[in-house]
């Protein structure tokens, strides 16, 4: 057999395989997106705190952020917090230099060290409470306070049926105004944008030392349709 030549199966086969791509090629397409967004109350957050300590030697800091991090752990299980819903993390220790300029050797003049932790809140109700209580237990630095849901997915869903009808009729506006007839869907791409940033809501702040106002979560959901032009 010839190099650079081809018998006829082999011929027919690439002439079978290309006749799909070219009249896909031929097919007029309108594509459009639809996006939707829909409004929910959390009813879950997650606060995260830190521990930081400084002493003259490693282990006395470590100690320290130890025995304050217990101390937390503690302090929230008695507030009913549960031990699945607190974790630990970024464990440190680092050297603490003098604030001075010199050309010689500069020794550490004590050490840091700090340990964050997260809990999950269950009950939105008791958020105020929980980030009093790890405040008064030990904890010295708060990293931030989050919000979402437990269960978003029927959030989720009711945003992409919403984001299909936009779609729909946009897509009909656009076939209208072009004076074309719109024929079935080819294709419909699903774009999750998963759960929004809270939205204010002053009437859901909670009575306690911290204020907290949990808000709305904005679900958002987008598709991308493509139809056939008939």
């Amino acid at each position: 057999m010839l190099k650079g030549f081809l018998t006829a199966p082999a011929l027919a086969v690439l002439l079978t395989l290309a006749a799909p791509q070219a009249f896909a090629e031929d097919q007029r397409l309108l594509s459009v997106s639809g996006e939707a967004t829909v409004q929910r109350a959390p009813d879950q957050g997650i606060v995260r705190f830190g521990v930081e300590a400084r002493a003259k030697t490693a282990q006395t800091a470590m100690e320290t952020v130890a025995g304050n991090m217990t101390a937390i752990f503690a302090a929230l299980e008695g507030k009913g917090v549960l031990a699945k819903d607190m974790q630990s993390s970024g464990l440190s220790l680092y050297p603490i230099y003098p604030d001075r300029n010199s050309g010689g050797p500069v020794e550490a003049e004590g050490f840091g060290a700090s340990l964050s932790l997260a809990v999950a809140i269950r009950d939105l109700t008791q958020a105020g409470a929980i980030i009093d209580t790890a405040l008064l237990a030990g904890a010295n630095r708060m990293d931030g306070l989050s919000f979402g849901l437990a269960d978003p997915d029927p959030a989720m869903d009711e945003a992409r049926a919403l984001a299909v009808k936009k779609a729909l009729a946009r897509a009909q506006i656009l076939a209208d105004a072009a004076g074309i007839t719109l024929g079935p869907v080819q294709r419909i791409r699903d774009i999750d944008h998963g759960q929004g940033r809270p939205m204010p809501m002053a009437e859901m702040s909670m009575k306690a030392s911290v204020p907290v106002a949990p808000g709305e979560l904005g679900i958002s959901a987008g598709v991308e349709i493509d139809f056939l032009i008939e």
